[in-house]
């Protein structure tokens, strides 16, 4: 069953074969399901005619088709989607997959026809894997993931002119290191971040991604007032407001111009492993495999620190801290590898010595 338009199968061919895919042998491997739209879409229809419009989504269809792996099917999701199904393909090479066909419709040339200026063509992406998914809630929790993607895109979080002043002074404070706490965490963080990257195997530019990452994953905790100085943990009011530090931190690095890669990993630091963390409550290989290493990172180097509300945690008692967020906050082959490969420092060479320290 196709699509008269484009000639890709229809959706309702993509259900009926998940209906089969689900009593296959292979049904314990990975599946992926991603959607891609044409950004700001409805701008595009206010422009242009109904034959225009379909001729738009044809070339989506173009960029798509020209990047889809041999083992991937393609369908017609709905009037403005498309989606590819990829068997035995984990989150990670999803997203890494998104990424390459998103990239690539930036640079992909209309028809004269369908040139119009202020109007950029681009695509967005959603995507979805099982496991951690449900088999049936692949199209639910994908379709949701582009709908952020286009809130994110379209600056659907918004900054106040406040917010954007204080993220400003907030660089330049960093960068002064008139914040002690933050600096250090910042400084702590991109090291473990780097240490546990190259014991993955990944290259020397994800290293330098993590870094700077790292460096920049907390910055607007300065403007929601959290400043590693408040006296005890926080209140829920206070705490839905630290849960926008992400999102902002990632719109700073889209202001700055900062790669993609840096954008995903600022705004998926705080995801947990087990889909209980913010701001998307992403789960498993759906967090980017940056993001998952930096929040390990993070929470590490947060340990190392004393707050106003408790004492810096020794390394050993930090590192049994560590497994017992594994499979909760964590993925637990990542707790592993972290451990083997962090410097059995003492506090003194952490530069801690003059803190209390928990056993």
């Amino acid at each position: 069953m196709h699509d008269d338009l484009t000639g890709l199968y229809s959706r309702h061919q993509l259900h009926k074969e998940l209906s089969e895919w689900i009593s296959q042998a292979d049904r314990d491997k990975p599946l992926s399901l991603l959607l891609f739209q044409i950004h700001a879409y409805p701008l595009w229809q206010g422009q242009i005619s109904p034959l225009a419009s379909d001729r738009l989504i044809c070339e989506a269809v173009r960029v798509v088709m020209e990047k889809k792996p041999a083992q991937a099917t393609a369908y017609r999701w709905d009037h403005t989607k498309i989606a590819l199904l990829l068997p035995d393909c984990n989150g990670t090479q999803a997203l890494l997959l998104e990424r390459e066909i998103t990239e690539a419709s930036h640079s992909h040339r209309l028809p004269a026809a369908l040139a119009f200026p202020g109007l950029e063509f681009s695509l967005i992406s959603g995507s979805a894997t099982l496991p951690p998914v449900n088999l049936w809630q692949l199209g639910e929790v994908a379709e949701k993931n582009l709908a952020l993607a286009d809130t994110f895109q379209n600056g659907g979080y918004g900054l106040t002119r406040e917010e954007t002043t204080a993220l400003q002074r907030v660089v330049s404070a960093l960068l002064r290191q008139e914040n002690p706490y933050l600096s250090f965490h910042a400084s702590l963080s991109a090291f473990y971040a780097q240490k546990l990257a190259r014991a993955a195997g990944l290259s020397l530019a994800s290293q330098t991604t993590l870094a700077v990452s790292a460096q920049l994953q907390d910055v607007a905790l300065i403007c929601i007032g959290d400043t590693g100085k408040h006296p005890g943990p926080l209140g829920m009011e206070e705490y839905n407001r630290l849960k926008r530090h992400p999102v902002q931190a990632a719109l700073l690095a889209i202001n700055l111009g900062l790669s993609q890669e840096i954008q995903e990993t600022i705004y998926c630091h705080h995801e947990n492993y087990d889909g209980q963390g913010y701001p998307r409550g992403l789960k498993g290989e759906e967090i980017p495999f940056s993001g998952r290493i930096l929040g390990m990172a993070g929470c590490y180097a947060a340990l190392l620190l004393p707050r106003p509300y408790r004492q810096a945690f020794k390394p050993e008692a930090a590192k049994k801290e560590m497994k017992l967020m594994s499979g909760s906050n964590f993925e637990p082959s990542l707790v592993e590898m972290f451990l083997d490969n962090i410097p059995n420092w003492s506090s003194e060479e952490l530069e801690l010595g003059r803190f209390p320290l928990i056993g």
